[in-house]
């Protein structure tokens, strides 16, 4: 797998007006949230099983962006979680997709903003969505000697190495020089 150049944090909130499709079964919709940027990694909400065609999920997911920002889509699934009694395969509620070169030009990396994506066929969903460097870190968990949340602890097999004492270790071996 390639490594992850930046992570995408997905608050999904709630959804509004979606069509029911169990209305053959009488019953309610039990909708899930998939999400994905890479259709290899998936992330999905837990199913609402009280909220019918007005779900709240209130679930924040971490997604992979293995790719540059310019090529990112975030696509988004709603389905049906259906019985062991019902067949076949759990059916799409609706959809949506949301380009992320789009989230980063209006507000930046690391900025959460708030977002009502169009379902199609029908609906909306509610979502906060930030996109950041996999090796960010806001600035009140900054600490020199301090593993970031990321992989860069994986680069060291021993200990990590904060990058503000190596660019001090190297200016001092330029001014000895």
């Amino acid at each position: 797998m390639a490594p992850t150049l930046f992570v995408l944090n997905l608050k999904i909130s709630s959804a509004k007006d979606l069509n029911n499709v169990n209305w053959r079964h009488h019953g309610s919709l039990k909708p899930s949230v998939s999400a994905w940027v890479e259709p290899t990694v998936k992330s999905s909400t837990k199913v609402d099983h009280d909220g019918d065609t007005s779900p709240s999920w209130n679930e924040t997911l971490q997604i992979p962006i293995l790719s540059s920002i310019d090529d990112s889509t975030l696509y988004l699934e709603i389905v049906h979680d259906k019985s062991d009694s019902e067949e076949g395969t759990e059916p799409i509620i609706g959809s949506a997709r949301l380009s992320l070169r789009d989230v980063v030009d209006d507000v930046g990396f690391g900025v959460e903003s708030f977002r009502t994506l169009d379902l199609r066929p029908q609906g909306k969903i509610d979502v906060e969505i930030s996109v950041k460097d996999s090796l960010y870190r806001a600035t009140d968990q900054c600490d020199d000697d301090a593993a970031p949340a990321y992989s860069l602890a994986r680069l060291s097999r021993y200990h990590y190495r904060s990058p503000l004492r190596i660019a001090e270790k190297l200016t001092k071996i330029e001014d000895e020089e």
